[in-house]
C-alpha cells in the first residue's frame, strides 16, 4: 500500500502530465498562433540561416549582430531548424519555455518550502501577456531567469567558491537569453543571496558572481546606445500604477483587455493570498518588491523597445511564492488542489478553442502565399489587424506577412531586421522605403512612397484594390482572394 507521501507525488505528476499534454495539444493541432511579433523572429532566423545564400542576396544589405542579448532563443531555434521546417521549429521553442516555465516555478516552490502545487498555475500563465505579443526571447528567458532566482537561494545557503562560478555562468547565460529579464530577477537575486550574511565584506563577496553579466549587459548598452539611432529615441514612460495593479490578473494569462483572463487571474491571485501565511524574511520580501515594482513602474516605452514595464507582470505569482508559505490548511489541500488541477486544464482548454479559431481565420494567408513566386518584395495592408475569434484585442496579423519572407524568402516592408536588439540588422541605407507606421495605419497608403514593391497583400473584408491603386503608375492587378486575404501584383515593367 502507497505511503500518503507517494500518493500525493503520484497525483501532483499526473495533474502535470495532463496540463501538459493539453497544452501540447492546443500548440500543435494548429498551423499558426497568435502571436504578434512570431512571424518577425522567425524571419530573423531565415535571414541568418540564408546570410550567405548568392539566390537570396541578404549580406547585400545586412549585417550579422553577434553582440545581441537575443541569442539564446534564436540559436534553439536555429538548432531546431536543422531538422524541421522553420515555421514548426520556432513552434518547438516555444512549447519547451511553455512547458519548462510552470517547471521552474516546480524547483522554486521546493526551494523556498511552499506547496508545490501552485506550480500547476504556470501552465496557464505562459499563455500570458507576453506569449499574445509573441516576445520569443523572452518567453525563453522566463524559466531560466526562475532558475536563477532558485540558484541564488542555494548561493546564500551554501557560498562556496564552486557555487560561485556556476551563479556567475548562470547570470551571463540569463544576459544571453534576454537582457531585460536579467535586470529585473537579478535585482531581485541581489536581495536572496543576502540571506544569512552576518558583515559588509560577506555581502560584498556575495555580490561577486553577478559582476560577468552586469558587466556584458553594460557594455551591450553602452555600445547599443552609441552606435544606433532608434534606441536614443524618446521614452514613454505611461506612468500609471494603479492602473497596472488592475490590470495585472488579466494580464497574467491574457492582455489587459481580455474580460475573460481578468476574471480567471484575479480568482488566482487571491486564492494565493487567502491559502497562505506571510514569511517573516525581509530580504525575500525586498526581493518580491523588486519583481512587483519592475511591473507598476516600469516604463512603457525606452531604448526603442515597447511593452517593457507590461511584461512584467509575469514576476507577480514568483514574487508571491518568495514571501508566502503556500502549504493550504490540512482540511482544504486536497479541494485546494483539485481546484488548481481543474483551472489550469480548464483555461488550457479554452487556450484550445481560441488557437484553433485563430487558425482557421489565417490559413487564408496559405492560398494567398501559394500563388506568390519567391525572393520578391512584398507590402503589407492589413485593415484587420485583430481577429474577433480569440477574445484577445490583440493586434494579431501585424506581421503576418513576415511568414512569406520565412516561407519563400524575399523581403518584406516592415522588418525587425531595423531593430537595434536583432541578430540580423539592415546595413545604413538598405532599409525599404514605406511610409511610416504604415502597418498599423494602411490608409497613409501613398504610390509615390510606397508602390515599389511587386507584391501588396490586403487584409479587408472587401475589395479595396479600386482605392488603393487609382493612382499606380504602373498596373496592378488581383492575382489572387481567400476570405478576407487579397492578393495583388505588380506588373513587371517594360524593359
Amino acid at each position: 500500500m502507497d505511503s500518503p507521501h507517494t500518493s500525493d507525488t503520484r497525483r501532483y505528476w499526473t495533474a502535470h502530465a495532463l496540463c501538459a499534454l493539453v497544452a501540447l495539444v492546443a500548440l500543435w493541432t494548429v498551423r499558426y498562433l497568435p502571436m504578434v511579433d512570431l512571424p518577425q523572429h522567425a524571419a530573423q532566423i531565415y535571414l541568418w540561416q540564408h546570410y550567405d545564400d548568392p539566390a537570396d542576396g541578404i549580406a547585400r544589405d545586412h549585417v550579422l549582430n553577434w553582440f545581441t542579448p537575443y541569442l539564446g532563443g534564436y540559436l534553439l531555434v536555429r538548432l531546431a531548424a536543422f531538422g524541421l521546417p522553420l515555421l514548426q521549429a520556432i513552434k518547438l521553442v516555444v512549447t519547451l519555455a511553455a512547458l519548462a516555465f510552470p517547471l521552474s516555478l516546480h524547483r522554486l516552490l521546493r526551494e523556498t518550502g511552499g506547496d508545490r502545487w501552485w506550480s500547476l498555475l504556470g501552465y496557464p500563465m505562459a499563455f500570458g501577456f507576453s506569449f499574445y505579443w509573441g516576445f520569443l526571447n523572452y518567453l525563453v528567458a522566463l524559466p531560466v531567469g526562475m532558475l536563477f532566482l532558485v540558484a541564488a537561494l542555494r548561493f546564500a545557503r551554501e557560498p562556496t567558491w564552486r557555487r560561485a562560478g556556476a551563479f556567475a555562468a548562470f547570470g551571463l547565460l540569463l544576459c544571453l537569453c534576454h537582457v531585460l529579464v536579467f535586470t529585473v530577477v537579478g535585482a531581485a537575486a541581489g536581495f536572496l543571496v543576502l540571506e544569512g550574511c552576518r558583515n559588509v565584506r560577506g555581502a560584498l563577496l556575495r555580490m561577486g558572481p553577478f559582476l560577468p553579466g552586469v558587466l556584458f549587459s553594460g557594455a551591450w548598452a553602452r555600445l547599443t546606445y552609441g552606435s544606433v539611432g532608434d534606441v536614443r529615441e524618446e521614452g514613454w514612460w505611461n506612468f500609471r500604477p494603479l492602473h497596472r495593479v488592475l490590470e495585472l490578473p488579466a494580464m497574467l494569462l491574457g492582455n489587459e483587455s481580455d474580460t475573460q483572463a481578468a476574471v480567471v487571474g484575479g480568482l488566482l491571485l487571491l486564492a494565493v493570498v487567502l491559502s497562505a501565511k506571510l514569511k517573516l524574511a525581509p530580504l525575500r520580501w525586498l526581493a518580491a518588491l523588486a519583481l512587483v515594482l519592475a511591473h507598476l513602474l516600469g516604463p512603457h516605452r525606452a531604448f526603442g523597445t515597447s511593452f517593457l514595464g507590461e511584461r512584467f507582470a509575469v514576476f507577480a505569482l514568483p514574487a508571491l511564492l518568495l514571501v508566502l508559505t503556500t502549504a493550504s490548511p490540512r482540511p482544504w489541500h486536497r479541494v485546494l488542489r483539485t481546484g488548481l488541477t481543474l483551472t489550469a486544464l480548464g483555461w488550457l482548454a479554452v487556450l484550445l478553442l481560441r488557437f484553433q479559431s485563430f487558425d482557421a481565420d489565417a490559413r487564408g494567408f496559405d492560398d494567398i502565399s501559394a500563388r506568390m513566386e519567391p525572393h520578391r518584395r512584398a507590402l503589407s495592408l492589413n485593415f484587420l489587424l485583430e481577429t474577433p475569434y480569440t477574445f484577445v484585442p490583440s493586434p494579431s496579423f501585424l506581421h503576418f506577412l513576415a511568414w512569406y519572407q520565412t516561407e519563400k524568402g524575399g523581403r518584406v516592408g516592415r522588418s525587425f531586421a531595423e531593430y537595434f536588439p536583432q541578430l540580423v540588422r539592415f546595413r545604413p541605407g538598405m532599409k525599404p522605403r514605406m511610409t511610416h507606421d504604415l502597418d498599423w495605419f494602411p490608409q497613409r497608403f501613398r504610390w509615390e512612397n510606397d508602390g515599389d514593391y511587386d507584391y501588396f497583400v490586403v487584409r479587408a473584408p472587401e475589395d479595396l484594390g479600386p482605392r488603393l491603386f487609382a493612382s499606380a503608375t504602373e498596373p496592378v492587378r488581383l492575382v489572387a482572394r481567400s476570405g478576407v486575404w487579397w492578393l495583388y501584383q505588380r506588373e513587371p515593367r517594360t524593359p
